[in-house]
């Protein structure tokens, strides 16, 4: 199952943390709601940012499931990154409205 995370428009996370896609990202940090976070789905992911970029994500040691689609870890790999079109057919696949796609991606439907 592909886990989906998103960022600003310059690949940064939380605290400006900057990511790369194809890199593997470490943290030593206990606290699973300061490690890494991901989603099982695209619509959970895209409240956080304006027209947020949002990466395919393999989670790969420490993973804590807090349930209801959120995972933080202390190690992550950025799989790729996802085109607009990818993530509009993933919203539609989780029946995501056009109101809440208009909200997100302000100018991405017409």
């Amino acid at each position: 199952m592909p886990y989906y995370k998103s960022f600003d428009e310059n690949l940064c996370g939380h605290n400006g943390f900057q990511f790369e896609v194809g890199k593997e990202f470490t943290t030593d940090n206990e606290d699973t709601w300061q490690r890494f976070h991901m989603c099982r789905s695209i619509k959970d992911t895209l409240p956080y940012y304006k027209n947020p970029r949002v990466c395919i994500i393999e989670p790969i040691d420490g993973v804590t499931d807090f349930g209801e689609g959120l995972v933080s870890c202390s190690k992550i790999r950025i799989v790729r990154e996802l085109t607009k079109e990818e993530i509009l057919n993933k919203l539609k696949k989780e029946r995501v409205t056009k109101k809440f796609i208009r909200f997100i991606y302000k100018s991405f439907l017409a």
